[in-house]
C-alpha cells in the first residue's frame, strides 16, 4: 500500500506545476485577447474557449494534489487514494472532451477553407 501512496505523492509536485502553468497561460492568452480585442462576442468566446483548455483542468489537478496531500497525512488513504483517481478521471475526461471537440472545428473549419477558397479565388480574379 505505501508504495502506490509513494507513487501518488511523487506525482503530487509536478501536478502542481503542471497546474500552476496552466492557470500562467491562461492568463497570457486573456492578456493577448485584451490586446487583440474586436468586440465583445468574440473576446467572451475566446475567454470560454480558454477556460475549456486552461482553468477547469487546472482546478481538476489542483483537486487531485489536494486529494494525494490527505491521503499521505491520512491514517486511512484509502477513500482519500479514491478521490483523487476521481479527480484525474474528471482531469483526463475534461481534456478528452475539448481535444475531441476542438479537433471536430478544426475539420470544420479545413472543409470551410477548401470550399470557400476557390469561391473567393473565382471572386478575386
Amino acid at each position: 500500500m505505501q508504495i502506490i501512496i509513494d507513487a501518488f505523492v511523487a506525482s503530487k509536485k509536478w501536478v502542481k506545476i503542471l497546474s500552476v502553468l496552466m492557470v500562467i497561460l491562461f492568463i497570457l492568452t486573456g492578456i493577448g485577447n485584451i490586446m487583440n480585442f474586436k468586440n465583445l462576442s468574440t473576446f467572451l468566446l475566446q475567454q470560454i474557449i480558454n477556460c475549456c483548455f486552461y482553468i477547469i483542468p487546472a482546478v481538476a489537478l489542483l483537486n487531485y494534489a489536494k486529494e494525494v496531500n490527505k491521503a499521505e497525512e491520512s491514517h486511512y488513504p484509502i477513500s482519500h487514494l479514491e478521490d483523487a483517481c476521481q479527480q484525474q478521471a474528471k482531469y483526463f475526461k475534461v481534456l478528452g472532451i475539448t481535444v475531441l471537440v476542438f479537433a471536430v472545428l478544426s475539420i470544420i473549419a479545413m472543409i470551410g477553407v477548401a470550399v470557400m477558397l476557390p469561391i473567393y479565388g473565382a471572386y478575386l480574379g
